[in-house]
């Protein structure tokens, strides 16, 4: 009997695709501190964007507290993308405000249901589950 080769890994397909929308956890990491990129962080600002080998513009959509912590310590942010970029869940991307390049923060795309049938579209929030991302 001849036994079946199995890879040492087995990989899942990764769960990337190509968005316009952008959801994630940020904190501040520039001279600026976390007060301070809670204030800037608003709806209707401008960044820019770094995720992988894109630097994107993008419009925040959306934020708010993760769970119980202070939004000077973390936020979840939505950002709308200039135009689509590879994102999948758990990349670290990059923000700094397009009026004020000291105002940094560092993130980690937070979850999105792939099942969707459009593609190329906005992610949508996973269904609750107690874990990840608040919506």
């Amino acid at each position: 009997m001849v036994a079946t080769q199995r890879p040492l890994f087995d990989a899942p397909e990764p769960l990337g695709r190509d968005s316009t929308c952008l959801r994630g956890v940020l904190t501040a990491d520039g001279p600026r501190d976390g007060d301070e990129f809670a204030r800037a962080c608003r709806v209707g600002t401008e960044w820019v964007v770094s995720i992988r080998t894109a630097t994107v513009r993008g419009r925040v959509i959306d934020r708010a507290p993760l769970g119980t912590l202070a939004e000077s310590f973390c936020l979840e942010v939505t950002f709308k993308l200039a135009r689509p970029v590879p994102i999948e869940p758990g990349l670290r991307f990059r923000v700094a405000a397009l009026d004020d390049p000291d105002c940094l923060a560092t993130g980690v795309v937070g979850p999105m249901d792939l099942s969707a049938s459009h593609q190329g579209g906005d992610p949508e929030p996973e269904a609750e589950t107690g874990v990840g991302l608040s919506s």
